[in-house]
C-alpha cells in the first residue's frame, strides 16, 4: 500500500487515519499451541502471567502469574521490560520480583509554558495549530487560560461519511441532526473518492438498502462512494480495519442496482475498469452490529502484471515478483510438486519439501501422504499462500485435515489460523501413514474457489537429537534425570 498516494486532502477534505489493520479470520476454531503463562525464573517475571507493570510511580503491585508468581510489589511494581510507574524501574532478578517502580509524574501546571498530561495547549506557548486539530475544517485554534483549545474562528460542515466532527459540536457524521437526510438513503448522495487515494470513513447510522453477493441478508448499514477510474485494467478497493467492525466491501456499475456488482470481498474487491468510467465503491457491516470506523484505499491499474503482488485472473500464483524456484515462476505459474489426481489415498502423493500445488478446478480435494517413523511424533502442517495477502484479506480460503491411513477417517481440521490460511498441530501420533488434506473450506469467504498454495511440514518425536517446537529440549535419548526427561522437558 505504500506506492498508493495517501493524500492529506481528498475530494472530501480528508487523510489517512492511523488504523491498525490485523489479521483476518471468522468465528471458526483456529489451532492452538500450549505456552508457558506464568514467570520464568531469572526473567524478572518476562512469562506472560508473571509480568507486572507498576501505575503512577509504581504503586500498584504487578499480576500474579498463572504459575503463582507474582509480579512486583506494592513500592517495586516493574515488570516486563523493567518497566514501573513512568519511568524505568530496575532489573527483575528472580520470577517473582519485577524491576523497582518510576517514580511519579508531576501534576500538570497551566501556564508555566510546559505542555504536560492533559493539556491542549499553552496560552504563552506554542500556537495550537489548525481547527482541524479539533475537528473543525477551518481557522486557527487559540489558547484558553485554563490550557484548552480556543475555538472561537474554528468553523466547518458536518461531513457526513468522514467520522470526524467537521462543525465542532461534538456529534460525528450521522450522529449530527445535520446528516439525517443523507444518512436515510445510500444512493442518494454519494461522497467522491480520487483514484489512488485513501479515506476515512464510518458506516454507523448510515442506510441498509443495498443488498451484496458475498454479505448476509440480514447485515449492517452502507456507505457508498463515487470512483472516476483513471487507468483501464483493474480496481482494488481495500478496507484497512480493526477486528471491528467486520465489513464486506464491494465494487458495482450502478449504485442502487444490486446486480450490476462486479465484485465483492471481505477486505478487498477487485473488478475490470475502463479509464473514464464512474464505478461505486460500498463497504457495509456483515451484521447489524458492525458499525465503525475504517479506511478505504482505491486504486486503478494495469491488469495481469505478474510480479506487481496483484493477483489477477490470468496468474495462477502472484507472490510479488518473477524470481523461479519458489513456486511461483516467473510467468506466475504454479511450480507444482504435486501429481494429479490425488484425491484419494490410492493416488495420494508423497510429501517432501518443498510441497507446491493447487486446487483446482473449483472442488478439487488433494491429498498428501505424510510417513511417521518413531513415535510418539508431533506433525505441525502449515498451508501457505502462493499468492499476495491470498489469505489476510480473504481471496481465497483452505482447509487443511489430517487423516488416518485410510485416508478417511479424521484425526483434526483447521481452518483460519493465520488470516485464513490453516495451521495443524497434532500431538503423540503413533508410527505409520497419514495424509493431508487440503481443500476450500466449507465455510468458504474466499473470492475464488480455485488457489495455488505451499504445504509446510514439521514431523518432530522426542529423544530424535531434533530440537522440535513443541519440545522443551532433546538431548537425543529418552532417559530421565539427565536434564532432559524422556517426553522432552527440562527437568
Amino acid at each position: 500500500m505504500s506506492a498508493w498516494r495517501i493524500a492529506s486532502a481528498v475530494a472530501l477534505g480528508l487523510g489517512c487515519s492511523s488504523l491498525v489493520a490485523c489479521g483476518g479470520g471468522d468465528e471458526r476454531p483456529k489451532a492452538t499451541v500450549s505456552s508457558n503463562a506464568g514467570g520464568t525464573a531469572g526473567a524478572g517475571g518476562s512469562g506472560v502471567g508473571g509480568s507486572g507493570v507498576g501505575g503512577s510511580g509504581g504503586a500498584a503491585a504487578g499480576a500474579a502469574g498463572a504459575d503463582g508468581s507474582t509480579g512486583g510489589g506494592a513500592s517495586s511494581g516493574g515488570g516486563a521490560s523493567n518497566v514501573g510507574g513512568s519511568s524505568a524501574g530496575g532489573s527483575g532478578t528472580t520470577s517473582s520480583s519485577g524491576g523497582a517502580g518510576g517514580a511519579s509524574e508531576p501534576d500538570a501546571v497551566c501556564g508555566n509554558d510546559v505542555l504536560e498530561g492533559g493539556e491542549e495547549c499553552e496560552p504563552d506557548g506554542d500556537a495550537p495549530g489548525a481547527c482541524t486539530e479539533a475537528g473543525f475544517e477551518t481557522g486557527t485554534l487559540g489558547c484558553n487560560a485554563d490550557c484548552t483549545f480556543d475555538v472561537a474562528d474554528c468553523a466547518g460542515v458536518e461531513r457526513c461519511f468522514d467520522a470526524r466532527d467537521n462543525d465542532g459540536d461534538g456529534n460525528q457524521d450521522c450522529e449530527d441532526d445535520d446528516c439525517e437526510d443523507v444518512c436515510g438513503s445510500s444512493c442518494d448522495e454519494t461522497p467522491l473518492v480520487v483514484d489512488g487515494y485513501a479515506v476515512n470513513g464510518s458506516n454507523r447510522g448510515h442506510a441498509t438498502e443495498l443488498q451484496l453477493s458475498c454479505a448476509p441478508s440480514e447485515h449492517g448499514p452502507e456507505v457508498v462512494y463515487a470512483v472516476e477510474v483513471v487507468q483501464d485494467g483493474m480496481l482494488d478497493a481495500t478496507l484497512v480495519v480493526g477486528n471491528f467492525p467486520n465489513l464486506s466491501v464491494a465494487i458495482r456499475a450502478a449504485c442502487d442496482d444490486d446486480a450490476s456488482e462486479r465484485a465483492c470481498g471481505g477486505r478487498r474487491a477487485t473488478a475490470e475498469v475502463t479509464a473514464g468510467e464512474t464505478v461505486y465503491v460500498v463497504v457495509q457491516g456483515v451484521s447489524e452490529a458492525d458499525q465503525g470506523a475504517y479506511e478505504l484505499f482505491v486504486a486503478s491499474r494495469a491488469a495481469n502484471v505478474c510480479g506487481d503482488s496483484s493477483w489477477d485472473p490470468a496468474e495462477i500464483c502472484e507472490d510479488g515478483g518473477r524470481a523461479s524456484g519458489d513456486g511461483c515462476d516467473a510467468d506466475c505459474q504454479v511450480e507444482a510438486t504435486e501429481l494429479e489426481p490425488n484425491d484419494d489415498a490410492a493416488d495420494a502423493a508423497g510429501w517432501a519439501a518443498p510441497f507446491y500445488a493447487e486446487v483446482s478446478p473449483a472442488g478439487d480435494v488433494d491429498l498428501v501422504e505424510i510417513v511417521i517413523a518413531e513415535g510418539p511424533a508431533s506433525v505441525i502442517a502449515n498451508v501457505d499462500s502462493l499468492a499476495t495477502e491470498g489469505c489476510s484479506l480473504a481471496l481465497f480460503d483452505p482447509y487443511l485435515e489430517l487423516l488416518e491411513d485410510d485416508g478417511e477417517t479424521l484425526v483434526m481440521a483447521n481452518d483460519d489460523y493465520d488470516g485464513y490460511c490453516p495451521r495443524l498441530v497434532a500431538k503423540d501420533l503413533d508410527p505409520g501413514s497419514y495424509y493431508l488434506r487440503v481443500s476450500e473450506s466449507p465455510y468458504s469467504v474466499g473470492q475464488r474457489a480455485e488457489f495455488p498454495y505451499g504445504l509446510r511440514v514439521d514431523i518432530d518425536w522426542c529423544g530424535n537429537g531434533i530440537w522440535g517446537p513443541l519440545e522443551e529440549c532433546d538431548d537425543g535419548n529418552t532417559a530421565d534425570l539427565d536434564g532432559c526427561s524422556a517426553s522432552c522437558d527440562t527437568e
